[in-house]
């Protein structure tokens, strides 16, 4: 146990730690040590802490094998918001956890009934031992610590593009202000302001922040955009699979002409092969599926660190921007044009005609 002395509500260690332990405070410890300020009402159901001031602390990311097992060592606490709250009794329905921004934007929103991320070690690309331990909002009886990693929901849509997968679990982050965590227990809802600094050893100016966020959030609406037009496109292709199968002659023919036509316009994943982990270099470099893996790492390049985007980012977006428009115009003229006229070949033939608004059911 490290010795600690309380300062103004804030808990500093009396001796030297490693550098590789960082003392990390108990709800209790936390609750005690913490100024006036706690969201709760006579005989309340429950208790929201004030959260102490949150900083932007990058994590360290990757940094070499972990440990061996028999190696001194001790966990080091979650970056991020640290959210006390008490339940005094089991929660009967979820209890939820908002964050809202100054202009009561919601930015993340967690819920008890959230089911916890699950471990499939038959395709894990990694040892669970370096996969972050998560923990999930509880609805149970006593004292919880939530952690917020102070980003922004990533849509699920987007989840898993891009090369650098490991950087796209979360969304933006989430920029120096002031915010408002609601807690919801039973109907009723408990607010506490929560305030969010940047790191103090970077310096850097509130508008440069902005400019970062603005353009990850353009790049962020181009790939939702993206994602939507390529489950069309999906969703299409199945349709005209299961067509093709019905059909014979000329139209069969000019079905799989119009599934080639959408390959080249969306994109097609190459397939994985166990015994090359390197990958086929690439030879698609305009389709939608390229563009969301591109413009994926882009985003990933600007929330790399608290710094206003470059001019090379700027371009990069630009190239992107034209290369976009044009598969985005080839697959609009496919929609206006061939589409309906294969529609009414299909019809002609007694076959079920290709619908955009449904998805294909395998």
């Amino acid at each position: 146990m490290v010795p600690s002395v309380a300062i103004k509500g804030s808990i500093f260690p009396t001796v030297t730690i490693s550098p590789f332990i960082r003392p990390q405070m108990s709800p209790t410890t936390s609750a005690i040590a913490m100024p006036a300020g706690i969201a709760r009402t006579p005989q309340s159901a429950a208790t929201l802490f004030k959260p102490a001031i949150a900083y932007r602390i990058r994590p360290g990311g990757f940094l070499s094998t972990p440990f061996p097992k028999d190696e001194p060592q001790a966990r080091n606490p979650p970056d991020g918001a640290l959210i006390d709250y008490y339940l005094k009794a089991n929660a009967s329905t979820a209890v939820t956890l908002e964050i809202m921004n100054a202009e009561g934007q919601s930015v993340q929103r967690f819920s008890s009934a959230d089911p916890a991320p699950r471990l499939d070690l038959q395709t894990m690309p990694i040892t669970p031992d370096w996969t972050p331990r998560v923990v999930t909002l509880s609805g149970r009886a006593g004292m919880h610590r939530f952690v917020w990693n102070l980003h922004y929901a990533l849509p699920k849509a987007l989840t898993g593009d891009g090369m650098y997968r490991f950087m796209n679990g979360d969304g933006l982050w989430a920029l120096p202000g002031r915010y408002t965590v609601k807690l919801t227990v039973g109907g009723h809802t408990y607010s506490q302001p929560l305030e969010i600094k940047e790191d103090p050893r970077i310096e850097i100016s509130p508008e440069a922040l902005q400019q970062q966020f603005d353009l990850g959030r353009a790049i962020e609406r181009e790939r939702l955009n993206i994602a939507e037009q390529s489950t069309q496109a999906g969703n299409l292709r199945a349709q005209l699979i299961k067509a093709r199968a019905k059909a014979s002659g000329i139209l069969a023919r000019e079905i799989e002409d119009l599934i080639t036509r959408i390959d080249a316009i969306a994109g097609v994943k190459p397939e994985e092969n166990p015994a090359n982990s390197v990958g086929l270099p690439t030879t698609d470099f305009a389709s939608l599926l390229y563009l969301q893996g591109a413009y994926a790492n882009l985003g990933a390049s600007v929330e790399s660190a608290d710094a206003a985007p470059s001019s090379g980012k700027q371009q990069t977006l630009a190239r992107y921007q034209m290369m976009l428009g044009s598969a985005l115009s080839k697959w609009r003229s496919l929609k206006a044009a061939d589409l309906p006229r294969l529609n009414g070949e299909l019809k002609s033939a007694g076959l079920d005609q290709l619908d955009l608004q449904i998805k294909a059911k395998d």
